[in-house]
């Protein structure tokens, strides 16, 4: 059986679908092998209506049981809109802080809307997620 080969963001949504209306915030990862080949999306964390708790325990214990080399983070807004709060930024930049020490390269972070191809992607929005990790690293160093 042939995995879905993500080489974009709007390619995560059909695996999104089912989360677009929920009421509640849900919070998950993709997770991905050395080829960007879907391994497993994983749902982890369900919150309330306006945020959810993103602990690193439960993102870390998926990353090593599923293999994966590569990650996307995505949840939806139950509100609709697709503008990242800065909960949503100090999340990504721990959980690519993590990616880091892991060795796990962090490709995304995709927050999901209530229409069909509704979604923003931390990326596409210039994210830099690998200037993130050099800071880490350089702090890592001092």
């Amino acid at each position: 059986m042939e995995r879905l080969r993500i080489k974009s963001p709007s390619e995560c949504l059909p695996l999104l679908r089912r989360y677009k209306n929920k009421a509640q915030e849900h919070f998950g990862i993709i997770a991905l092998d050395y080829a960007h080949n879907v391994i497993t999306t994983k749902l982890l964390f369900i919150g309330g209506v306006t945020n959810t708790i993103v602990d690193n325990k439960p993102i870390s214990w998926a990353i090593a049981k599923s293999k994966a080399v590569a990650l996307i983070l995505w949840h939806n807004h139950p509100s609709g809109s697709l503008l990242p709060s800065e909960p949503d930024y100090d999340t990504t930049n721990r959980v690519n802080r993590l990616c880091a020490i892991m060795g796990v390269q962090l490709l995304d972070h995709i927050i999901i809307g209530k229409h069909t191809d509704d979604y923003f992607s931390f990326r596409v929005h210039d994210y830099d997620f690998e200037k993130n990790v050099k800071e880490l690293l350089m702090s890592l160093d001092n």
